[in-house]
């Protein structure tokens, strides 16, 4: 395209590197944004603006980039270099001032090009409302992983539509997001585990010494990164599953000095040696778990099963208010075996485990026994009930555990997963 541009005495290059400098003198995070995304998005643009008025594709594959022509460079260059300072700002407002938290930097295309539509409306608050539920939808939807241009060329059209009182865009219906996907989020690699870390800095999470705001450390170049609560010695010397312990539910963005003194020690013993070594009460210290979705009860005392449970709750809330969009399946067995069971399985069998609780099946039995008692009483009493499925011996024969009690009860009470706030909307972004 250099040499294109040349043919016609315009100078790509030179013209790229003054506006790439003016783009980034504000904006770090425009860092990201190199000469193949600038132009990538100026031709998204320019056909967007030619469909307006000709009715025809809106696109922006490598052969529509190849074939941009210097009269629409010079024409739109400006507002889309407009349209990527806006969105810069924009994601500015939702913590994000880091290109290492940035989700996707191939979401900043297509966002740039509707900051550049939309112009001076993308400030009014109702449609950087829509606008914002469009893109968190992207982020946990995790829908700008794979080859992207034909998404672009939806979504650019479908949102500027959307907020001039048009249909919702295919990417908001589109995303979905499953609970046991916070399982498998081990890596920032993935959208959605970096898009958490910035929702909880969006709730103001708080560092737990100096109880300065993430957000502000981030903002100010102090080292920030996504560490575990539940610190990874004591997990491992504890022999808990990585699955959990390395999830993106035992994370939480802190400050690397915060994270050092924490060591590798239980939470309840690295929580009183900021209390007594740095004077931080211990009222506000709670403040500042709370800040960062972490239920303090249970990380007080060491409770890592009924943590993991309480704070995937916690973090589901966090998503639906964001997208605008109900998280299906946070009450389904197989949510239920992934948050509460499975851990136990690793450790326990039936026959080696004792209670004394009525048949699961039915409640009304007066009949109590241990282990193998009860899978006997099930399969050869005459009479007697059927024998339930591996699945409900397992979670019967360790009723006594705290974590399975609490599932049992919110099971047989129709809750499962449940919002903490059952009165609680389930979006926070308006349709």
């Amino acid at each position: 395209m250099t040499a294109t541009f040349a043919a016609s005495h315009f100078n790509l290059p030179e013209d790229w590197k003054a506006r790439s400098e003016r783009m980034r003198e504000r904006h770090s995070l425009l860092k990201v944004a190199d000469g193949t995304a600038f132009l990538t998005a100026l031709t998204l643009y320019a056909s967007f603006r030619k469909a307006q008025s000709e009715s025809s594709a809106v696109t922006c594959k490598r052969k529509d980039v190849l074939e941009l022509v210097v009269a629409d460079y010079q024409r739109l260059a400006d507002e889309m270099e407009y349209g990527f300072k806006k969105a810069a700002q924009l994601l500015a407002e939702e913590k994000i001032f880091d290109p290492r938290f940035l989700p996707y930097a191939t979401q900043l295309i297509p966002l740039s090009c509707i900051c550049a539509a939309l112009s001076i409306q993308i400030d009014n608050a109702s449609i950087k409302e829509k606008v914002l539920r469009w893109y968190w939808c992207g982020v946990f939807g995790e829908l700008y992983g794979g080859a992207n241009e034909t998404r672009f060329s939806q979504d650019l059209p479908d949102v500027v539509d959307w907020v001039n009182g048009g249909d919702t865009p295919r990417t908001v219906k589109d995303a979905s997001f499953a609970p046991r996907r916070l399982l498998s989020l081990q890596t920032r690699i993935s959208a959605a585990y970096k898009g958490l870390s910035i929702l909880l800095m969006q709730r103001g999470g708080k560092d737990f010494i100096s109880a300065t705001p993430i957000a502000i450390n981030a903002y100010f170049v102090t080292p920030v990164d996504i560490h575990h609560v539940f610190p990874k010695a004591w997990c491992t010397a504890k022999n808990l599953p990585r699955e959990k312990w390395n999830s993106v539910i035992n994370k939480t963005p802190l400050s690397t000095t915060t994270n050092q003194y924490l060591s590798g020690d239980a939470p309840s013993l690295y929580l009183k040696r900021i209390e007594e070594k740095k004077g931080v009460p211990s009222e506000t210290l709670d403040a500042c778990l709370r800040s960062h979705a972490i239920p303090v009860e249970e990380l007080r005392q060491n409770a890592f099963d009924d943590f993991i449970r309480q704070r995937a709750i916690l973090l589901l809330d966090m998503i639906e208010a964001a997208t605008g969009k109900a998280v299906s399946g946070r009450d389904s067995d197989e949510t239920v075996m992934a948050f509460v069971a499975a851990l136990l399985f690793i450790f326990l069998s039936i026959d080696a485990f004792s209670c004394a609780l009525p048949c699961y099946r039915a409640p009304c039995c007066p009949v109590t026994y241990t282990g193998t008692e009860r899978i006997r009483h099930h399969g050869s009493r005459p009479g007697g009930h059927k024998r339930p499925s591996g699945r409900l011996r397992r979670i019967q024969g360790l009723r006594d555990i705290p974590a399975v009690r609490l599932w049992v009860r919110q099971r047989e009470s129709g809750q499962g997963m449940a919002r903490q706030d059952q009165n609680a909307p389930a979006a926070g972004h308006a349709a």
